[in-house]
Formats: C-alpha cells, sequence, structure tokens
C-alpha cells in the first residue's frame, strides 16, 4: 500500500489533476471511468482503483517525486 508523506501538503496534489470530493473523505482524480485513483485524507492512503496508463504514470511520477512511500 502507498501513502502520500506526511510532510506533503494535500493542496499540493491539487497540479496532478486531484479534487478534493465535498462528500467524502477522499481526494480524487478521475477524468473517465477507467482512470480512478483516490487519497484518504484521513490516513493519506493512495489507491489505485483501475490501472490504466493515465494512473500508472501518476503514481511513477508522484514516487519519482519523492510525495509517497510504502506503508
Amino acid at each position: 500500500m502507498l501513502k502520500i508523506k506526511d510532510n506533503v501538503d494535500l493542496k499540493e496534489l491539487e497540479k496532478f489533476g486531484f479534487k478534493k470530493n465535498e462528500y467524502t473523505h477522499l481526494l480524487i482524480l478521475r477524468e473517465n471511468e477507467h482512470d480512478f485513483a483516490a487519497i484518504d485524507i484521513r490516513n493519506r492512503r493512495y489507491e489505485i482503483l483501475d490501472l490504466c496508463n493515465k494512473t500508472y504514470n501518476l503514481t511513477y511520477d508522484l514516487t519519482q517525486l519523492g510525495l509517497v512511500e510504502k506503508e
């Protein structure tokens, strides 16, 4: 499981396309039904619900920038 590091401001993730869902505790990236990734604000868990090119590339980018860590 991946986790957004504690020292990362969650607002910074908006530049990657994440938006706060006003009804839940999630930051969500969803372009269409097949591109879906979410970050749980309460525990910073990063979940990929459907692995495709966009979410794969996003995960790679977040990892390369040192924003995520293994839990």
